[in-house]
């Protein structure tokens, strides 16, 4: 089995049986991600086929030092959900499937997001709602560190919070 780094190597060549046996073993995992990140079927399967595609004449970006390849396709991913989401018009969202929310649920969710502190929820937005990337979180987080520390408050420890709410998004 080729490593990450081997196997983008032969992507980035043109190897279709290299690109296809990733594609045969990372599809069906994308498109159940993506059916979850949409709540949509079939955005899930066009925005997979997107990104497959998307890799397969453009590959570029990927490098096997910061991450796994997985992890790319899976990032790349996420970026066209939420572009897909930043286009749908509410008359869109609910045609296509309206959401029941019970009042537990909303209860639920709104006890965790009153528990974040105010910069927590603002990463959470920027990252989720509007789709910036980890490398403007980091640069909030390293700004409120230097806030906390001229402010006498001590070293505070937002940076490792941002990164706990990336990890478990």
């Amino acid at each position: 089995m080729a490593t990450d780094a081997e196997l983008w190597k032969q992507i980035c060549r043109g190897d279709s049986d290299a690109f296809d046996a990733f594609y045969r073993e990372n599809a069906l995992r994308l498109q159940t991600f993506l059916r979850h990140a949409t709540g949509n079927p079939q955005a899930a399967e066009d925005l997979m086929q997107e990104t497959f595609t998307g890799i397969w004449q453009k590959p570029n970006g990927f490098v096997a030092e910061q991450g796994s390849l997985r992890a790319y396709l899976y990032g790349i991913a996420r970026k066209r959900a939420a572009q897909w989401w930043r286009t749908q018009r509410p008359q869109d969202l609910i045609a296509n499937e309206p959401a029941v929310y019970t009042a537990e649920t909303v209860s639920a969710i709104t006890d965790a997001l009153q528990r974040l502190s105010h910069g927590q929820r603002t990463l959470l937005w920027l990252r989720e709602v509007e789709g910036q990337s980890s490398a403007l979180s980091d640069r909030i987080c390293l700004r409120q560190e230097k806030l906390c520390e001229q402010s006498g408050a001590g070293r505070a420890k937002p940076r490792g919070r941002a990164h706990e709410l990336q990890r478990s998004c």
